[in-house]
């Protein structure tokens, strides 16, 4: 069994799983070490793991607790793994799932359109969520 053929697509891709997954560990590291204080606000310790904004009065100090990181961490987690599936499943579904003929020629599910059309997010619309929705209309 031959190995699948990794191409351009495919490196635009892997280098957004890395950002979405070090995105993701850097929020989160964030909200760890600064949850009891920070420059900004010294005393979060004294205003809990969840917080409103204060407003002007700090410069507008939205989005800094404790919980606010985790729920952010946990939106770029969603992120992250919903790339990976879209990916693995258009990839699986353009260069190695199929049916075989008799003369040995593999036929693939999507016609192997991700390494030209996955390059864009037009592609990734038209090519990949849109390409069968007649069989489901």
């Amino acid at each position: 069994m031959l190995p699948i053929p990794l191409g351009t697509a495919d490196f635009l891709v892997h280098h957004i799983h890395a950002f979405t997954i070090h995105v993701t560990v850097l929020i989160l590291l964030k909200g760890v070490l600064f949850a009891r204080s920070s420059r900004l606000i010294p005393d979060k310790a004294n205003l809990g793991f969840r917080f409103p904004c204060d407003g002007p009065g700090r410069g507008g100090t939205c989005k800094v607790s404790a919980w606010d990181h985790v729920f952010l961490g946990l939106f770029w987690m969603y992120n992250a793994i919903s790339v990976v599936i879209f990916h693995f499943s258009w990839k699986m579904q353009s260069d190695v799932w199929g049916t075989v003929s008799d003369q040995g020629i593999v036929t693939h599910i999507t016609g192997g359109n991700f390494a030209q059309s996955s390059i864009t997010i037009n592609g990734w619309l038209r090519d990949f969520l849109w390409a069968q929705a007649s069989q489901v209309i």
